[in-house]
This record gives structure tokens, sequence and C-alpha cells, in this order.
């Protein structure tokens, strides 16, 4: 993984995270069809914007031969006080088709684990779509484990 660098983004890496993260969406709307597709190019421009400048949450990106090919967003869980232990959560990450099975989403979800470490959080969370079996067996052999069920229902 020589020619691999993970670091905190930049405003200037903005467009290539929105165009990572619509790439996701796109991955993403066989398992939620009604997917805001808009939203990495709308909402999702202030939610990056937020993450690389403000202390919400962190976003890194990962280079290869100086080229973004990945990244990962995510900050710390507000809102839960009745929980004892402070909690991350990882909001997204993706790695471009071509530069995967190289250990770049083991790479930024440790990277993750650090930065959460500094800010004294307890346990780190995640979330994927039902029938998401590639990211869920990605996210269970770096360690995650099963731990809550989310169910809904159509109005």
């Amino acid at each position: 993984m020589s020619d691999i660098a993970i670091r905190k983004a930049t405003v200037q890496d903005l467009k290539i995270i929105q165009d990572l993260n619509y790439q996701l969406f796109v991955h993403d709307s066989e398992f939620e069809p009604e997917l805001n597709m808009d939203w990495p190019y709308h909402e999702g421009e202030n939610y990056f914007k937020e993450k690389i400048t403000e202390d919400t949450g962190v976003c890194f990106v990962v280079e290869v031969e100086g080229k973004v090919v990945g990244y990962l967003a995510g900050g710390i869980r507000r809102g839960e006080d009745w929980l004892k232990p402070k909690r991350s959560e990882i909001d997204n990450m993706f790695v471009a088709k071509g530069s995967r099975g190289r250990g770049i989403g083991k790479a930024l979800v440790e990277e993750f684990m650090k930065w959460s470490k500094e800010q004294k959080v307890k346990r780190v969370v995640v979330n994927a779509f039902w029938g998401n079996e590639d990211s869920i067996k990605f996210y269970k052999r770096v360690g995650f484990k099963n731990y809550d069920q989310s169910l809904q229902l159509e109005l």
C-alpha cells in the first residue's frame, strides 16, 4: 500500500467527494430506490463542507498515485444522552470500483477509528442497507458486529 495515502479532506476535494458520493448513491439505489439522487450535489455540498471545515466530524480522502479514489465521512453521534458511552458514526464511505480489493476501505475505517479514539469515543457504529451483503460483509470483516435492526413501515 505504499502508493496509497489517507489524509483529511480539504475544501479543494469537495467536488471529487461529491462525485464519489453520487456513485455511492447510484450503488445504494439498488437497496433504496427512493434515494434523493440530487443530494450529493445539493444538501451534500453543505454536509461535506461542514465535515471538512468544522469540528462536527471528519472527512478523509484516500489517494492512489496522487488521485482521490475514495472517502469516508462521519462524526460524533449527537442526541444520545440516554446512552453512556460516547459514540461516533461512519455516515458514508465509498471507494471507486477500480481501486477496491487493496485494503483501502479497511485503511479508511482504521483512520476513522484513530480519530474516534482521539475524540474519547467508546463505540463506533455504521448502518448498511438491508440486502447490501457486500457492505455488511466488509464491515464485519473489519470488526463490526450486529448491534440493532431497524425496521420500517411504508404508509
